[in-house]
């Protein structure tokens, strides 16, 4: 989990969005050559979709409206895009 006191949107997007990008682009690349099993499981969060009322699908829009929402989204947007490329 995340604690309400660590607030820092730097952070939050470094960690969130650039490392979530570079662990996969790594993965992507290693896969190819010396490391063919390697995979990466990425854990999303609720705070993705923002402030949504009833049950949360994967069809559900999301429209995250805090920093940690929006740099867990921009990490899985990331990954979601390195994965389609591999």
């Amino acid at each position: 989990g995340v604690s309400r006191n660590d607030n820092n949107a730097e952070t939050a997007w470094r960690i969130n969005g650039d490392l979530v990008e570079e662990i996969a682009l790594t993965i992507a690349y290693a896969s190819m050559s010396r490391w063919p099993g390697l995979r990466l499981v990425h854990v999303g969060s609720g705070f993705e979709y923002g402030s949504v009322s009833g049950v949360i699908t994967e069809r559900t829009n999301p429209e995250p409206n805090a920093v940690y929402g929006q740099s867990k989204l921009s990490g899985t947007r990331k990954l979601e895009e390195i994965a389609a490329g591999s």
